[in-house]
């Protein structure tokens, strides 16, 4: 994809935490004391938003196994 420039990885340590939580169907990870990622924005769908002002966020593209059961959250 011509926009997978745009996207920056997360370092290893976190990929693994932050995938743990997903599949725990955690509704948010906090990254640091900084900024979290929200699992299911109803409008948005995964997200990175700063903790002490939720407006600013940006969009989290997920590149894992798509069987994860996430029903009920």
């Amino acid at each position: 994809d011509k926009n997978d420039a745009a996207w920056k990885d997360y370092n290893p340590k976190q990929c693994e935490d932050i995938e743990k939580s997903f599949v725990g169907k955690s509704l948010t990870y906090n990254l640091d004391n900084t900024y979290a990622i929200a699992f299911c924005d109803a409008d948005e769908g995964m997200v990175q938003y700063r903790i002490d002002d939720t407006g600013r966020w940006r969009s989290v593209r997920r590149r894992g196994p798509r069987n994860v059961d996430r029903s009920g959250v």
